[in-house]
């Protein structure tokens, strides 16, 4: 079975940088336009496979949708991620929009339209940019941060690299990434994370002479490596 993926500090999102975090083109200032990108990613957790389509209209509006399908195991299901919202461009380097996102599974026993959802709240700020999400079905809060690092003596080199965070109630993902466009189309990408996540553990033993078996818990944390390369149009 598919795992499921994933900010108040600050943000700058482009539309390519969909295969690091199905979040990331949420938010973008690109104008009107549309972006069509697909990855092959490789590392630490094994391969996957992810993609977008993405819209942006002059007045604000955007949506996109994101798929993933976690590895070419053929039980596991795709994920699909659906958002809209709105976009105000308020100053030249300050902008804030707001929107809704729809977790499903495909090929899942439950419906549409009792798939998760939640809302989103987000800005941006030169080169930075941070977002909010609300699960209102549990109440809870997730943030993520971005800054873009190719100002001052990294603003003339040929990569791309961002800084990212993510945080949960319990989770989090810290992450730097490079990212290399090749010509028009291609791209390549190098991504470092350290993550603090669950690990569940299955653990025999014997009572009164019956066998059991239970599922443990533990909170780990640990340095992980993807790379992938796409194309996007």
């Amino acid at each position: 079975m598919m795992a499921k993926l994933c900010i108040l500090i600050f943000l700058l999102f482009f539309p390519f940088l969909m295969a690091e975090d199905k979040r990331n083109s949420i938010i973008s200032r690109s104008g009107f336009g549309k972006n069509i990108g697909v990855f092959v990613n490789g590392g630490t957790e094994e391969f996957e496979i992810d993609g977008y389509i993405d819209a942006n209209m002059d007045f604000g509006l955007f949506a996109d949708i994101w798929f993933s399908q976690v590895d070419f195991d053929q039980n596991s299901d795709i994920e699909l991620n659906t958002s809209l919202g709105y976009l105000l461009e308020i100053t030249k380097n300050f902008s804030a929009g707001i929107g809704y996102s729809k977790f499903s599974y495909l090929g899942d026993d439950q419906s549409f339209k009792n798939d998760e959802g939640e809302f989103f709240f987000g800005a941006v700020i030169g080169p930075a940019t941070g977002l909010i999400f609300l699960d209102y079905e549990f109440y809870k809060f997730d943030y993520m941060c971005k800054i873009d690092l190719n100002h001052g003596p990294l603003k003339k080199i040929p990569i791309d690299i961002f800084l990212q965070g993510y945080f949960e109630q319990e989770n989090f993902d810290i992450n730097i990434s490079f990212i290399k466009r090749i010509k028009d189309h291609f791209t390549l990408g190098y991504i470092l994370s350290r993550e603090k996540y669950d690990d569940i553990q299955t653990r025999s033993f014997v009572k009164n002479g019956q066998n059991y078996t239970m599922d443990f818990i533990n909170n780990e944390q640990g340095i992980f490596h993807k790379i992938y390369a796409g194309l996007v149009f």
